[in-house]
């Protein structure tokens, strides 16, 4: 058993931030611990903190990929968890010390007393950490909040978190001391705490938002999965400081070019490229160069997408080979059910 307590603000981290192991060290003992609403929601990861398929290789649909077999799990360098409905879980990031600073501004009090004892792991990096909630029931709450203020991440919808297993530069994940998933349990994420989180600002919303037309096919698929590697790499993680006006004028194009392809196709899409592009604004920094995220000139570059009217910058060919695989998934389903 290794215990150590990580540097945090005091009355900040340090209450959440003791290193615990396993006291075998065994994946399958942890895998057994984890809650059983993970288990569809379990990734196999790779040494760069990617999701891996079967082979090793980086996965680019992992967000709606069958969870891999227990034999998989154990031989993958670590294992993530989807968060969001897939899993239920709400997941917060702290990430350095400014980002227990950003709690107690943004909630009115230290993370030591607003949350509930719950599941939490660390990199072991100075005052750095993540906490797990059960947020099943909070959807409807989530929706349209910001996804990270300041250094505090708020992991929901189409986000992964590396649980255990290899960390790139320190080795390895830990469960903190008292925290494991086998010493205590997911708790419930305090509803109150979400009318504190941020929405998108008013500007990006102004504009009249035009309901998709009713498509004859029943077909519906995820716009995400018909877009560059890099654009699904975007709505992932937003951009850093200095890029978000060239990367956000990139995606809107991507975005808006593949939901007009996959209209032209009689399909329609889960969430629409307006709501995509959102998603990565609220991933973006909150504040860049001293100032606050420009979110009037984020709608100016979705709305000159739009006038522009793009052609997809993936080739057509893997467009349909992405949508035949939908459609041979939905013929499937519609059998399973018959």
């Amino acid at each position: 058993m290794t215990t150590t307590t990580l540097a945090a603000p005091a009355s900040g981290a340090q209450p959440h931030c003791s290193q615990h192991q396993t006291p075998t060290g065994d994946r399958l003992f942890i895998l057994k611990a984890l809650p059983i609403q993970w288990r569809p929601a379990l990734l196999a990861i790779g040494r760069s903190k990617q999701p891996i398929d079967a082979t090793g290789r980086a996965m680019r649909d992992w967000p709606f990929a069958p969870a891999p077999s227990t034999a998989q799990l154990l031989r993958a360098p670590a294992v993530g968890l989807r968060t969001g409905p897939i899993s239920g879980t709400l997941c917060l990031d702290f990430d350095g010390e400014a980002a227990w600073s950003d709690f107690r501004e943004l909630f009115g009090g230290a993370a030591a007393d607003l949350l509930p004892r719950s599941i939490c792991w660390t990199s072991g990096k100075p005052a750095r950490c993540q906490m797990a909630f059960n947020a099943a029931n909070l959807a409807p709450l989530l929706k349209g909040r910001r996804r990270k203020v300041g250094a505090l991440e708020i992991r929901w919808e189409g986000q992964q978190s590396v649980l255990t297993g290899h960390h790139p530069e320190t080795g390895a994940y830990r469960f903190l001391k008292g925290r494991a998933p086998w010493q205590c349990p997911l708790a419930d994420f305090p509803a109150s705490l979400l009318e504190a989180l941020p929405r998108a600002a008013e500007g990006f919303r102004a504009s009249p938002q035009v309901p998709p037309p009713r498509l004859n096919s029943a077909l519906t698929v995820p716009l995400e999965q018909f877009v560059t590697f890099r654009s699904r790499s975007l709505l992932d993680a937003g951009s850093v400081a200095g890029q978000c006006n060239d990367d956000g004028i990139r995606l809107s194009l991507d975005l808006v070019a593949a939901e007009a392809w996959l209209k032209a196709q009689g399909v329609g899409v889960e969430r629409s490229a307006r709501e995509l592009f959102e998603q990565y604004c609220r991933q973006c920094p909150d504040r860049i160069n001293g100032k606050p995220f420009d979110w009037r000139a984020a709608e100016a570059r979705f709305e000159g997408a739009v006038k522009r009217c793009p052609s997809p910058p993936t080739p057509e060919d893997k467009l349909r080979e992405r949508l035949d695989y939908h459609r041979r998934m939905a013929r499937r389903a519609r059998q399973e059910v018959a």
